[in-house]
């Protein structure tokens, strides 16, 4: 299985790094605005290790989405909700049709896309002004909590993208579907990241772009979309294009999304599941930090390492030999072979599962 790209990178003097130094007991902050299973995991995962739940406060930005599961889930945790912003009904009462915040940061080539009658710098403006009422409301009832409002949040289903001032204000982590690692070449440099977008679609790019392996993310959020800097990839998926070639034409659009939907779903188990997890205990435990340099930085059994591509699981592991993140390889060899079994059903019906 290839592991390119994910490496420790040159080790540095202690002196050179500012730890991140986030108290366990004030948690994480969860934005969810469906169903939230990534957020229930990773609160199960920490009261299995630790006997106690790391979610103290949930806020959605959606709470009258008929997918949104927010209110449950908060009463499931026993922590506050914030749901007194509804971005879509906001975005709704100005003019902004939904999606056209995503065509008025693309450029100018792009702003034909959008639907509502509102110029572009206005709607930017807009959700501006509606991620800055929900930063406020959401800090009133972090204080009354008695929560550290720079406590690490996590962007665990959160459908609305946030603006540039919320992700550098706040320090928001999020699951990339896909791997963030992977560039378009440019000359002799790299350019953008390549295996973008959401849901199953960057499983997709990546099965046409012949990649070897298909990984799971976990990053940063800065205002430009999937393009903040990485803490790890989860654990491989890799592609026989052999066996997958002999099954399905994967140029054939309908059963491209359903191979790279049946991808996802083993991802969640290989990756999201994991380094979510993984990450915020090395996180609160203080082996992240902060470059003088503006790069991320780990620390390995006591020697701080540039990450400019984020760590392995491995290394995780070195420093957390008893961590419940790690998974075995007959658990990860089961994942693998059900992606398979479901591009067989894909392949004698046209669709999952049937």
């Amino acid at each position: 299985m290839a592991e390119d790209n994910v490496y420790l990178g040159v080790k540095v003097p202690e002196s050179e790094v500012k730890p991140y130094q986030y108290d366990r007991a004030n948690g994480i902050v969860g934005l969810m605005d469906r169903g939230g299973s990534n957020l229930a995991k990773i609160n199960e995962q920490f009261k299995k290790a630790t006997g106690d739940p790391i979610v103290r406060i949930i806020a959605t930005t959606q709470p009258n989405h008929r997918d949104c599961r927010a209110r449950e889930r908060a009463e499931e945790f026993g922590i506050p909700l914030v749901d007194e912003v509804d971005f879509l009904k906001y975005e709704e009462d100005h003019g902004v049709k939904p999606g056209d915040y995503f065509w008025a940061l693309q450029g100018q080539e792009n702003h034909g896309r959008i639907k509502s009658k509102v110029p572009p710098d206005k709607i930017i403006q807009i959700r501006a002004d509606v991620c800055n009422q929900f930063l406020e409301k959401l800090h009133t009832r972090m204080h009354r909590e008695g929560i550290n409002t720079d406590s690490p949040q996590f962007a665990a289903g959160c459908m609305s993208l946030l603006s540039a001032d919320y992700v550098t204000i706040s320090y928001v982590l999020n699951i990339h579907p896909g791997d963030l690692t992977k560039h378009h070449l440019n000359g002799l440099s790299r350019g953008k990241r390549c295996v973008v977008g959401d849901a199953w679609k960057p499983s997709a790019l990546a099965l046409l772009a012949g990649h070897d392996t298909l990984y799971s993310s976990i990053h940063r959020m800065i205002p430009e979309m999937d393009a903040g800097p990485v803490f790890m990839r989860g654990y491989g998926l890799p592609m026989d294009y052999n066996r997958l070639l002999s099954l399905i034409d994967i140029k054939d659009k309908k059963l491209l999304k359903q191979v790279g939907s049946a991808a996802q779903d083993a991802l969640k188990h290989l990756g999201d599941h994991v380094i979510a997890g993984a990450t915020f205990q090395d996180l609160f435990d203080g082996f992240w930090g902060l470059h003088q340099d503006g790069m991320l930085a780990y620390c390995l059994e006591g020697e701080w390492y540039l990450t400019p591509s984020g760590i392995k699981m491995d290394d995780h592991v070195a420093n957390n030999p008893d961590t419940i993140f790690k998974r075995d390889p007959e658990f990860i060899e089961d994942k693998i072979e059900g992606v398979f079994n479901e591009i067989e059903k894909i392949s004698l019906t046209g669709e999952r599962g049937k």
